[in-house]
């Protein structure tokens, strides 16, 4: 779509604050891929940037969705 990832985070954070009831904004936590742990207590939108327990940066990112 020609948007950095940077532009897109602003809009998902726009989205984010938008969505009102029954509607709702589903955030599904990034995961470290080496040892599995999940960064669920993460409210940011952008992915880490490391793994804090085995400081792996083999992150999958965020997946974010309304319902």
């Amino acid at each position: 779509m020609g948007l950095s990832t940077k532009d897109v985070l602003l809009h998902m954070a726009h989205v984010r604050r938008s969505v009102r009831p029954p509607r709702q904004f589903i955030l599904e936590p990034a995961a470290c891929l080496r040892c599995g742990y999940r960064f669920k207590d993460r409210s940011r939108l952008n992915p880490p940037g490391r793994c804090p327990r085995c400081k792996s940066t083999h992150i999958q990112d965020p997946k974010y969705e309304i319902r």
